[in-house]
C-alpha cells in the first residue's frame, strides 16, 4: 500500500509542478483500487475508509465554491490518499502538507522580494507536499 501511494503521489506531484494541476484518470484509478482492496480485504474500519473519502470530498466541494484557495486536484488527491490511509492519517497527512506547503512559500516569497523587492501571486503546488509528508510519515 505505501509503494501505491508514493507511486500516485510522485506521479502527481511531477504533473503538479509542471502544469499546476493533474489529470483526473490515474488517481481515480488508484481510487478504484482503493475500494477493491476495501472490499476483498478490509484493512480498516468501513467508518474510517468512507472518512477518508469524505475528508478529500470536502476539499474538493470547497476548491468548487471557493475558486483558487484549494485546486480541485488537491481534494481529489487527499480523497484517494484518505481512501489508503483512513480519516486520521489523512488528517495527519494534510496537516504535515500544509505546514510545508507554509515553509515553502515563506521561502518563495523571501526570494521573490529579495529578487524584485516585491511579493507576486504564485500558485503553489501542494500534492509535492503531500508526497513529502507521507514519506515522513512511514518514518
Amino acid at each position: 500500500m505505501e509503494a501505491l501511494l508514493i507511486l500516485l503521489l510522485s506521479i502527481a506531484s511531477v504533473e503538479d509542478f509542471r502544469c499546476h494541476s493533474i489529470q483526473i484518470g490515474y488517481p481515480v484509478a488508484f481510487l478504484g483500487g482503493a475500494v477493491v482492496r476495501q472490499v476483498l480485504c478490509p484493512g480498516m474500519s468501513v467508518t474510517m475508509f468512507i472518512g477518508g473519502i469524505a475528508f478529500g470530498t470536502a476539499f474538493l466541494l470547497l476548491s468548487r465554491i471557493k475558486s483558487g484557495i484549494i485546486g480541485s486536484g488537491d481534494g481529489l488527491m487527499l480523497g484517494v490518499c484518505g481512501a489508503y490511509l483512513g480519516l486520521m492519517d489523512v488528517t495527519i497527512l494534510f496537516v504535515r502538507g500544509v505546514f510545508l506547503a507554509a515553509l515553502w512559500s515563506v521561502g518563495i516569497i523571501a526570494v521573490q522580494i529579495i529578487r524584485t523587492g516585491r511579493k507576486k501571486g504564485t500558485e503553489l503546488p501542494f500534492i509535492p507536499c503531500l508526497l513529502v509528508a507521507y514519506v515522513t510519515m512511514l518514518g
